[in-house]
């Protein structure tokens, strides 16, 4: 899914935030160096750092290499939080997402990236996820409700079912 979408929104710069192995980021990765235009993907994690669930960031540059896409993929040992906002084509987050998680993309990238916000969760089955129950995380079904309406000029939808993904199209 993230391959075609890649190749259909045909983004020149892509980031994601939380790695982990990399999976994804390789998915976009080798859509970027399939298609003819080209482009690059680097992901930012904590890897070791996380307390929670995480990977090295040594095994996930291996496997950027066993795929062939150094020259396309990179990463960084980052707080995400800490990245600086600048112009992107395509945002693909992949945190511990919460309400306040989607909030805080809008309120920071929303306005720097030009297609495309891809977030992990949205749906119903998403929000009742163990720990954020056990952590009373704010749920994402209503943040995606108000972010609808104080950004109208993002298109957004979910798809489900669990662990779901809400993709956000620029208008």
């Amino acid at each position: 899914m993230f391959y075609a979408f890649t190749l259909l929104a045909k983004p020149k710069l892509v980031f994601e935030f939380g790695v982990l192995g990399g999976f994804t980021m390789l998915s976009i990765g080798a859509a970027l160096a399939d298609s003819r235009e080209g482009g690059k993907i680097t992901g930012y994690d904590l890897f070791e750092k996380y307390p929670y669930k995480s990977c090295p960031m040594q095994t996930t540059s291996d496997n950027i290499s066993l795929c062939g896409l150094d020259g396309v993929v990179s990463i960084g040992k980052y707080d995400v939080w800490e990245v600086e906002a600048h112009p992107i084509d395509m945002l693909h987050v992949d945190l511990s997402n919460d309400g306040d998680t989607y909030r805080a993309i809008f309120e920071k990238w929303g306005p720097y990236v030009s297609k495309a916000i891809l977030l992990e969760g949205g749906s119903l089955e998403r929000d009742m996820e163990s720990w954020m129950v056990r952590y009373n995380r704010p749920k994402i079904q209503p943040a995606i409700e108000e972010i609808k309406i104080k950004y109208p000029s993002w298109a957004i939808s979910t798809m489900k079912p669990w662990p779901s993904l809400t993709i956000a199209v620029r208008r």
